[in-house]
């Protein structure tokens, strides 16, 4: 599965952020009530996949929202075009783009046919 940047942090965060939560109720808990071990196991099994769940799913929205936002933004900026000046044209042969009848390699050196 291939994760975009947005959602690769986010997870990151999220991982990251489970284990200082876990650190600190680790040295932070009713020793009468429950054992640190316990502590440990729940966070290790319950905080951590929750938590890289949730922060993966906040950075897929983020990057929803960054993709989204310049498709609109994209879309409001109009077509530059092109004012000709019949004085400084170009002569009718020039060739706007010279390497169009060049074939270019495909990456690896190889040709397909």
């Amino acid at each position: 599965m291939r994760l975009s940047g947005f959602t690769r942090m986010g997870a990151m965060i999220g991982f990251f952020g489970a284990i200082a939560i876990m650190l600190i109720s680790a040295l932070q808990f009713d020793s009468d009530e429950v054992s640190r071990k316990d502590v440990i196991l729940a966070e290790i099994l319950f905080g951590i996949p929750i938590f890289t769940i949730a922060g993966a799913a906040l950075g897929a929205g983020w990057d929803f929202f960054e993709k989204w936002s310049a498709s609109r933004d994209a879309q409001a900026v109009p077509a530059i075009e092109e004012v000709k000046d019949p004085d400084n044209s170009p002569p009718p042969t020039a060739s706007l783009n010279p390497q169009r009848g060049r074939r270019r390699n495909p990456p690896g050196g190889r040709r397909q046919h």
